[in-house]
C-alpha cells in the first residue's frame, strides 16, 4: 500500500492547505538534508526522505516510523512543548488523509510552529541576544545531566574515544578528491589538530566521566529564544554522534554562533557555560573543540554535494566548507 504513493504525490499533497485540519492560508516547503519540512499556519510536519543517506536507510516505511518515534523521545527531552506527536498518513480512497483511520503510507512528526524571529541566528541578526539568554540556554542544556558515562565506558584511563572518531572522520571526509578542495586546504590544518588533540590527550582523559546523551548538532537555527526555551532538532539518527562532553556541544553552537554574529558573541556563550556549569576550560581545550566542530561543519557542508538533485550548486558548498575551514585554522592560530 505505501508504495502506491509516490514521494512526489505525498510532497505535492503535504504542500496544499486542504491536506490541513486547520486549513492553513499556505504552506511552505522547507527541505533538509533528511527530511521535508512543511510549515502549515500554527504547526509544522517532518516526513523523513525515503533513501539511504550517509548509512542511515530510511527506504522503507517501517524504518522511517521508528525514526519519527525515536525524534520524538529524543527531543522531547530539551523541546517538549515543541513536538506534539506522530502523525499518520493515510489513503482513503483515491484521496489522502493526515491523522485519518486506515493504514498509512507514511509517517510524520507534527511540531509546534515556533516564531521565526525568536530562533537565536534571528535574534542575533537582530542584535537582540542578552547576556541572560545565554545563561538560560546553557541551564537548559545542563538539563541533560549529570554528566555521566551512563553504563559507557571510555577507554580506561584515556580520553572518549567518540572524539578521536568525529575527528578523524572530519579530517578524511574533507581530504575526499570528489569534493576537489586543494591539499594546502586541509593537509596543514589536519597535522594540527591531531597534534593539539595529542598534546589535549591528559585532559581529554579527565574529562571522560562529563560525557552524557547531548545533543549533537547544536546550531543558532535550533535554539528558539521565546518562554520556555526550545531546542530543538537533536540528532535522533546516531544515539553514537550525542554522546559528548558537554562542552564541546556548546562548542558546536559556539562555532555558529560566531557564524552568525562574530568573536565577542561567541566568547560571551562560552562564558555563560563557564559560569553556569562551573566548569573553566583551559583556552587550548576551546580552541581544539571549535577547531574540531568547524571541521565538523565542513564536513557536512560538503556531504551536500553527494545530494543527487541537480539543484545542488557544488560551488556554494565549496565555499561554505573552505569558510568554516579557515575559520577552524583561525582558531588554531595557523593563520
Amino acid at each position: 500500500m505505501a508504495s502506491s504513493v509516490s514521494l512526489e504525490e505525498k510532497i505535492e499533497w503535504l504542500s496544499t492547505p486542504d491536506a490541513y485540519p486547520a486549513r492553513p492560508p499556505r504552506v511552505e516547503l522547507i527541505e533538509t538534508h533528511f527530511a521535508y519540512v512543511f510549515l502549515a499556519g500554527a504547526r509544522a510536519y517532518k516526513l523523513k526522505k525515503p533513501a539511504l543517506i550517509h548509512g542511515v536507510d530510511l527506504s522503507r516505511l517501517a524504518e522511517r516510523e521508528r525514526r519519527c518515534r525515536e525524534e520524538l523521545i529524543v527531543n522531547r527531552r530539551l523541546a517538549a512543548p515543541t513536538y506534539l506527536g506522530l502523525v499518520a498518513l493515510v489513503r482513503r480512497g483515491r484521496e489522502l488523509v493526515l491523522a485519518g483511520t486506515g493504514t498509512a503510507v507514511e509517517w510524520l512528526v507534527e511540531m509546534r510552529a515556533l516564531d521565526r524571529a525568536q530562533m537565536l541566528d534571528a535574534r542575533l541578526a537582530a542584535g537582540s541576544v542578552r547576556p541572560a539568554d545565554w545563561a538560560t540556554l546553557v541551564a537548559h542544556l545542563r538539563s541533560l545531566d549529570p554528566p555521566a558515562l551512563a553504563g559507557r565506558a571510555a577507554a580506561p584511563g584515556g580520553p572518549d574515544p567518540g572524539v578521536r572518531f568525529r575527528l578523524e572522520e572530519a579530517l578524511r571526509e574533507v581530504a575526499r578528491p570528489e569534493f576537489e578542495l586543494a591539499p594546502a586546504d586541509h593537509r596543514v590544518l589536519a597535522g594540527a589538530l591531531r597534534a593539539a588533540y595529542a598534546d589535549l590527550v591528559p585532559q581529554l582523559a579527565g574529562r571522560a566521566a562529563r560525557v552524557r546523551d547531548g545533543h549533537g548538532d547544536l546550531r543558532a537555527e535550533h535554539v528558539w529564544l521565546g518562554h520556555p526555551l526550545q531546542i530543538i532538532d537533536a540528532l535522533e539518527f546516531d544515539p553514537g554522534l550525542r554522546w559528548l562532553d558537554p562542552a564541546e556541544d556548546v562548542a558546536m553552537l559556539a562555532v555558529d554562533v560566531e557564524r552568525c554574529a562574530g568573536a565577542a558573541a561567541r566568547e560571551a556563550l562560552c562564558a555563560a557555560y563557564e559560569a553556569v556549569a562551573g566548569d573553566a576550560l583551559a583556552p587550548a581545550l576551546w580552541s581544539f573543540y571549535l577547531a574540531l566542530r568547524a571541521v565538523t561543519r565542513a564536513k557536512v557542508a560538503l556531504w551536500h554535494m553527494l545530494d543527487p538533485r541537480p539543484s545542488t550548486d557544488a560551488t556554494h558548498w565549496q565555499r561554505r566548507a573552505l569558510d568554516y575551514l579557515g575559520h577552524a585554522a583561525r582558531l588554531l592560530e595557523l593563520r
